[in-house]
């Protein structure tokens, strides 16, 4: 078994992290309180089946440099904050905190920006994707894989 938020091995504890119970390794078991150690479950024994076809999943978000191209397509149509702030009627300090990246915007926000300045702001990944690029055969994959599928994109 691998600790579910780093992927470690070793000795491994079950542990209560802000309300939730995981199986994680020494290091991680800081995070919340200890519930006792984790013993290692048998593989369960598994029959011959034939291949199940899996629905692609996708997961929509903001792209991380959201801020930078808003103001970049902003300035690209010559526009000042309060200008595009009247033309999508929403208020300029919003458009201010977008573009410092202090304020991310909502799916139905970034879609009408998408709109507006003719730019991506959303972006898609697969489920099946990250299994592959992460999934070691015989591994689960663990939260810090999804955190770090998450940053690559």
């Amino acid at each position: 078994m691998q600790c579910e938020m780093c992927g470690s091995d070793g000795q491994l504890f079950r542990v209560d992290i802000e309300g939730s119970v995981l199986i994680v390794c020494k290091s991680c078991a800081s995070f919340g309180k200890i519930l006792g150690s984790a013993s290692p479950k048998p593989a369960p024994k598994r029959a011959a089946q034939k291949p199940v076809l899996r629905r692609e999943e996708l997961t929509e978000y903001i792209r991380s440099d959201y801020g930078r191209v808003i103001k970049e397509a902003r300035e690209r149509k010559g526009l000042k904050q309060k200008d595009m702030a009247e033309r999508i009627s929403e208020k300029e300090s919003l458009i201010h905190k977008m573009e410092s990246g202090h304020f991310e915007p909502n799916h139905e926000l970034a879609r009408k920006l998408e709109r507006f300045l003719n730019i991506s702001l959303i972006e898609q990944f697969s489920s099946d994707e990250d299994l592959k690029v992460s999934h070691v055969q015989g591994s689960e994959l663990t939260i810090g894989d999804k955190v770090r599928i998450r940053k690559r994109g």
